[in-house]
Order: structure tokens, then sequence, then C-alpha cells
């Protein structure tokens, strides 16, 4: 693993223009990246980012191809290809795909002792990969107590 970061470090400070990379800014979490390299023989590519690290040796003119199991934690990636002594990288983010699953934490004990038959709470929206989703999302609430009426609310997160 030392090797490894040490290589990317290297490839950091000595690479040349991102442009023969052609990639995409964002990527959705779990979905495939397709890209061209834009080198000119055989070269390596490296892929880090959060829970991942990929190397292969992808040949001239070839389509590569990252598949979504790859790219399945939110954050940010670096692509590096290597080819002899030259070196490219750029960056990319993988955002969290969509709303999935969500996460509710009553806190009746936040709420004034004045108040009857009161529940404050919090919900955290995830995705299928267990991404937390922060664009905003609405979650529909059907709260009730025993003995009263139910109440229903769309809030979107925030």
């Amino acid at each position: 693993m030392r090797a490894f970061v040490f290589i990317l470090l290297v490839a950091l400070s000595t690479s040349a223009s991102a442009q023969d990379l052609a990639l995409p800014a964002e990527v959705k979490a779990g979905t495939d990246l397709k890209f061209k390299s834009g080198m000119p023989g055989e070269a390596t590519l490296f892929l880090t980012g959060p829970g991942t690290a990929v190397k292969r040796t992808v040949k001239p003119g070839e389509e590569i191809s990252v598949g979504g199991e790859h790219l399945r934690n939110a954050g940010s990636y670096l692509v590096v290809m290597k080819q002899g002594s030259l070196m490219v990288n750029k960056s990319f983010l993988v955002q969290p795909a969509d709303a999935t699953n969500i996460a509710f934490l009553a806190r009746p004990s936040r709420v004034p002792v004045s108040t009857p038959d009161a529940i404050r709470g919090v919900v955290f929206v995830f995705d299928q990969y267990d991404n937390l989703v922060i664009a905003p999302t609405p979650v529909s609430f059907d709260l009730s107590v025993e003995g009263g009426g139910k109440i229903s609310q769309t809030v979107n997160t925030r």
C-alpha cells in the first residue's frame, strides 16, 4: 500500500496536462465509467478513491471501462495514467445515488416538558450504497399517538 501511495504522489508532482483524460466531472455512485486515455501506447491505469484502488494495463485507443462496483462510495476519485515517464491525472467526484433508505432518530427528550404527546426527530437519507444523500429529498412523515389523530407532513431534507 505504501508503494502505491508513493506512485500516486509522484504522479501528482510530475503529471502532464490532464486534458488527455476525457473524464466527466461527476458520476453517480454505482454507475459504470467509460473514457478514453489519449495515451499513444500501452499504459498503466491507476484509480483511487474512498475504499477503492484499481490498477490495470490499457492498450492504445482502447475505451477504458471501470465497473460501478468500484465507484460505490461517494467522494473524490483520482485517475492516473502512466506510460514510461509520461503521466497524466485527473480527479472526479462520485455523488450519492438516488435515495433508497432512511434512518429516523426520535428525540422525545428534546421536546419541552410542557408540550404533550410530542416527538422531535431527525431523518438521515441514504442511497443503496449507504452514502449520505445531501441533495434536498422529500420525506413524508405519518405520525400518530395512541388515542389521537394522525398527522402527515412532507418535508425536504436540508
